[in-house]
């Protein structure tokens, strides 16, 4: 009785978009690093004391510009004043929570130096705003060299040439960044990742992260695979959404579709067999009285 209780909850639909699971280790990746220096950037929008403050990583000419999706960041994808200066947006995955990761960073350390020079929290001025991105740009980082001195290769004090190579720091810290995965997957949570499902095209199926205390998860069809990614479509209602999201086969979980069926322990199957084949009622007449 309780594996058919059990098949029965699997089979539900709302049981299942409601389901809660534990913390589990969630897999961290980093992109590969550019081919060349200077071709993509980040970019977000800081929202504070009602106001909108662009923040983009160096400056943008000529290059791809990963972005939130945003409705605003969305609909300049087709604009045609920026294909006309080459510049093109790229649209982090939706459901991915950590879609954007480098632009959420610069934007965590311009409030952080923004609290430090205004702490009235009143509206910045174009002032404020200049000092606190230079004192960002002239920090020292990690390998000694600020931001400014890795953008113009000169020193910020004496203004003499830099020995730098762009490339070799772009590797050294995928490297660094591809390293340190391990142990802050391990630090999150010490629990092991979620496990792999079995699915197939036109599967149902659940993200984990869509459940809100508010709201149960939404239904998704597989209609894609691509090696470790999937693409699914949202169904709103009876209807297939056009729109489809790329997300890792550990992201989501499969919804059963049947229940299987089991006989009753008290008759045999054969006796069963013999039954049907002598009845001559079809299949959707209601059975016949139980024997003693």
């Amino acid at each position: 009785m309780p594996k058919v209780t059990e098949q029965a909850s699997d089979s539900c639909r709302t049981c299942v978009s409601l389901k809660q699971f534990p913390k589990s280790l969630v897999e961290q990746s980093s992109e590969d690093p550019p081919d060349l220096v200077g071709i993509t950037y980040v970019a977000d929008v800081l929202k504070r004391n009602r106001q909108l403050i662009l923040v983009v990583r160096e400056t943008v000419t000529s290059v791809v510009v990963r972005v939130d999706p945003a409705p605003g960041f969305r609909s300049l994808c087709d604009d045609s004043y920026l294909k006309q200066l080459n510049i093109s947006i790229e649209i982090g995955h939706v459901k991915n929570q950590n879609k954007n990761p480098v632009a959420d960073k610069a934007i965590a350390e311009l409030e952080d130096e923004l609290l430090r020079e205004e702490r009235n929290q009143s509206s910045l001025s174009e002032n404020t705003l200049v000092i606190a991105t230079t004192r960002l740009n002239s920090r020292l980082r990690q390998r000694g060299l600020s931001s400014r001195e890795l953008w113009t290769q000169r020193n910020q004090f004496t203004h003499e040439q830099l020995p730098i190579s762009e490339m070799n720091l772009i590797r050294a810290q995928h490297a660094a960044r591809n390293k340190n995965h391990g142990f802050s997957e391990i630090s999150k949570c010490s629990r092991p990742g979620r496990p792999i499902p079995d699915i197939s095209i036109r599967d149902l199926v659940y993200l984990y992260t869509d459940r809100s205390k508010t709201q149960s998860r939404d239904r998704y069809l597989l209609v894609a695979r691509d090696g470790d990614w999937c693409f699914i479509k949202k169904i709103s209602g009876n209807q297939l959404c056009d729109s489809s999201y790329k997300v890792k086969l550990s992201e989501f979980y499969k919804v059963l579709n049947t229940i299987s069926v089991h006989r009753n322990p008290r008759y045999p199957q054969n006796e069963y067999n013999q039954e049907s084949d002598c009845d001559d009622h079809d299949e959707d007449s209601p059975p016949g009285p139980i024997r003693d």
